[in-house]
């Protein structure tokens, strides 16, 4: 995750002078090779004390910690904040580039 380098890609150094803030992982889950409706996402509410991890396809939330970066943006940067996400996928031949990374919504929480 870089700040205020709108260009960033997987080739820009992760470097402070990049606008480099921090990385995060989600480990994918690649092409389905089992059965029809093996990779579905099952619908409905799940059982109270269903103790199971949710289906590997459901959406995740991530908590990304940039205090730091931002520190160093304040004395420097103006109002204004881009934060460019760059996806960086694993050599797979299941890979579907385009479905990389997905938002349905970005917050940036600040505190005193």
């Amino acid at each position: 995750m870089f700040l205020n380098n709108p260009g960033a890609d997987e080739n820009t150094p992760r470097e402070a002078d990049s606008g480099y803030a921090v990385s995060f992982y989600v480990i994918g889950h690649g092409g389905c090779f089992g059965d029809v409706g093996h990779c579905d996402i099952p619908e409905g509410a799940r059982a109270p004390f269903d103790r199971r991890s949710p289906h590997p396809l459901t959406p995740q939330k991530r908590t990304v910690v940039v205090t730091e970066a931002l520190k160093r943006l304040r004395e420097t940067a103006d109002s204004d904040l881009t934060v460019t996400v760059v996806p960086v996928a694993s050599e797979s031949p299941v890979n579907a580039e385009e479905d990389l990374l997905n938002f349905e919504q970005l917050a940036l929480i600040t505190y005193d």
